[in-house]
Protein backbone atom coordinates (compact mmCIF):
# COMPACT_ATOMS: atom_id res chain seq x y z
CA UNK A 1 0.00 0.00 0.00
CA UNK A 2 1.01 3.72 -0.94
CA UNK A 3 0.29 6.38 1.73
CA UNK A 4 -2.25 7.92 -0.90
CA UNK A 5 -4.47 4.63 -0.54
CA UNK A 6 -5.47 4.76 3.09
CA UNK A 7 -7.07 8.41 2.69
CA UNK A 8 -8.71 7.41 -1.00
CA UNK A 9 -9.91 4.19 1.47
CA UNK A 10 -11.09 6.51 4.48
CA UNK A 11 -12.92 9.07 2.02
CA UNK A 12 -14.79 6.15 0.63
CA UNK A 13 -15.75 5.15 3.70
CA UNK A 14 -17.24 8.86 4.59
CA UNK A 15 -19.00 8.88 1.70
CA UNK A 16 -20.46 5.69 2.38
CA UNK A 17 -21.68 6.48 6.07
CA UNK A 18 -22.87 10.00 4.23
CA UNK A 19 -24.96 8.09 2.19
CA UNK A 20 -26.46 5.47 4.52
CA UNK A 21 -27.41 8.51 6.73
CA UNK A 22 -29.14 10.16 4.45
CA UNK A 23 -30.95 7.04 3.34
CA UNK A 24 -31.76 6.46 6.87
CA UNK A 25 -33.45 10.07 6.98
CA UNK A 26 -34.96 10.00 3.73
CA UNK A 27 -36.88 6.21 5.05
CA UNK A 28 -37.71 7.89 8.01
CA UNK A 29 -39.34 10.98 6.54
CA UNK A 30 -41.07 8.49 4.21
CA UNK A 31 -42.66 6.79 6.92
CA UNK A 32 -43.57 10.23 8.45
CA UNK A 33 -45.37 11.01 5.36
CA UNK A 34 -47.05 7.81 4.98
CA UNK A 35 -48.68 8.30 9.03
CA UNK A 36 -49.52 11.92 7.71
CA UNK A 37 -51.24 10.64 4.82
CA UNK A 38 -53.07 8.08 6.68
CA UNK A 39 -54.26 10.06 9.44
CA UNK A 40 -55.48 12.61 6.61
CA UNK A 41 -57.46 9.77 4.90
CA UNK A 42 -59.12 9.25 7.96
CA UNK A 43 -60.01 12.93 8.78
CA UNK A 44 -61.12 13.24 5.60
CA UNK A 45 -63.36 9.83 5.54
CA UNK A 46 -64.65 11.63 8.52
CA UNK A 47 -65.41 14.55 7.34
CA UNK A 48 -67.53 12.76 4.34
CA UNK A 49 -68.80 10.65 6.67
CA UNK A 50 -70.63 13.72 8.58
CA UNK A 51 -71.22 15.89 5.74
CA UNK A 52 -73.55 12.46 3.96
CA UNK A 53 -74.98 12.16 7.44
CA UNK A 54 -76.40 15.83 7.18
CA UNK A 55 -77.37 15.56 3.05
CA UNK A 56 -79.53 12.68 4.32
CA UNK A 57 -80.74 13.84 7.53
CA UNK A 58 -81.15 17.59 6.93
CA UNK A 59 -84.19 18.08 9.37
CA UNK A 60 -81.98 16.89 12.10
CA UNK A 61 -79.65 19.61 12.56
CA UNK A 62 -82.25 22.02 11.74
CA UNK A 63 -83.93 20.62 15.07
CA UNK A 64 -80.90 20.90 16.88
CA UNK A 65 -81.30 24.47 15.64
CA UNK A 66 -84.54 25.36 16.76
CA UNK A 67 -83.95 23.16 19.90
CA UNK A 68 -81.20 25.51 20.80
CA UNK A 69 -82.92 28.79 19.64
CA UNK A 70 -86.27 27.96 21.57
CA UNK A 71 -85.70 25.26 24.12
CA UNK A 72 -88.69 23.05 25.41
CA UNK A 73 -91.08 24.05 27.61
CA UNK A 74 -91.09 27.54 25.89
CA UNK A 75 -93.57 29.12 23.57
CA UNK A 76 -92.49 30.39 20.07
CA UNK A 77 -94.95 33.08 21.03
Amino acid sequence: MNSNTLPEIVKLGTDGITVFLVWQLMKQNQKLITEVNSRDNELMNLIYTILNQSRQNPTRLSDRTSRINCPRGESKE
